[in-house]
């Protein structure tokens, strides 16, 4: 449907068309382009913007003045989904760094949370430490501990993403996840105590090739599984290890020196493994350590 309304829209081939002013999506635009709901949100938004009126295109008198409602968290939540944190991270010319793939999964399960809970309803002005305490032990009974930290982590992020935006309320508040209200909802209780000599021996004893070869990586080197587990043949040169970690959102490369025990292995290991990857999914048994897809 033909609308009067065409400037500051940014539409996607999914058919959603979001409010974007001066390089940031302020929100989705509700129901279909031109319709009374979709009108009357744009204009809501258009108003909320600083330095900019709102016209008279035909609504009626009533409503030329949207009424002064305060912006609740789910609006912003709206445009935390919309904004470059969760884009391709392959896209140019982004403004913010995009989140990893798996951490912007986690998140929109999170933000899914949130909403079903009914805290996106509320402002950030109503969002004050105890409430958000409440909230967050309410969360941890419920679903658990892990589930807890991710919705305090969020939040936080939300309040940090908010403050960028003309017409966030928080005032000049700090933000309520940081304060010494916020119970911590998950803590190790004890830390694994390190395996026995003879419980490596007789792994080491049972095991196939490639997991020898990903048990001298893993304890060698001290990377997550999953950097072991796509580590290539050409990231050694015999002597270091050249990693970048799949959740170092800077992208930094690391050298890592291959201590002699290690060096021997791999050098073993070339001799019998014409794959790029050094850790072949062929050799897995059960299909640990593999890389998806392969």
């Amino acid at each position: 449907m033909k609308t009067e309304r065409t400037k500051y829209l940014q539409r996607f081939p999914d058919g959603s068309v979001y409010f974007r002013f001066k390089g940031k999506s302020l929100g989705r635009l509700p129901g279909a382009e031109g319709s009374a709901e979709f009108n009357r949100e744009y204009d809501r938004l258009l108003a909320s913007v600083s330095g900019i009126k709102v016209r008279n295109v035909g609504r009626p008198a009533a409503m030329l003045k949207p009424k002064s409602t305060k912006p609740t968290i789910g609006l912003f939540v709206e445009r935390y989904r919309a904004s470059d944190f969760f884009a391709d991270p392959l896209k140019p010319h982004l403004k913010e760094r995009p989140l990893a793939k798996g951490t912007q999964i986690n998140y929109r399960l999170g933000l899914d949370l949130m909403h079903r809970q009914g805290v996106t309803t509320l402002s950030f002005s109503d969002l004050t430490s105890h409430k958000a305490n409440l909230y967050i032990q309410k969360i941890k009974r419920e679903h658990g501990g892990a589930a807890a930290v991710q919705q305090k982590t969020l939040l936080s992020n939300l309040w940090q993403f908010a403050r960028e935006f003309p017409d966030f309320d928080g005032g000049d508040r700090s933000n309520p996840m940081t304060g010494k209200e916020i119970k911590q909802p998950y803590t190790v209780a004890q830390e694994h105590e390190p395996w026995p000599e003879h419980v490596h021996d007789d792994f080491l004893a049972a095991c196939d090739e490639n997991l020898y070869v990903a048990f001298h990586l893993l304890i060698c080197t001290g990377q997550r599984v999953s950097d072991v587990a796509t580590m290539k043949r050409s990231q050694y040169d015999g002597t270091h290890i050249v990693l970048t970690q799949q959740k170092d959102r800077s992208k930094t490369p690391m050298t890592i020196k291959a201590p002699k025990v290690l060096r021997d292995v791999l050098a073993k290991a070339r001799k019998s493994n014409s794959s790029e990857y050094i850790i072949t999914r062929r050799s897995c048994g059960n299909g640990s350590l593999s890389r998806g897809g392969e």
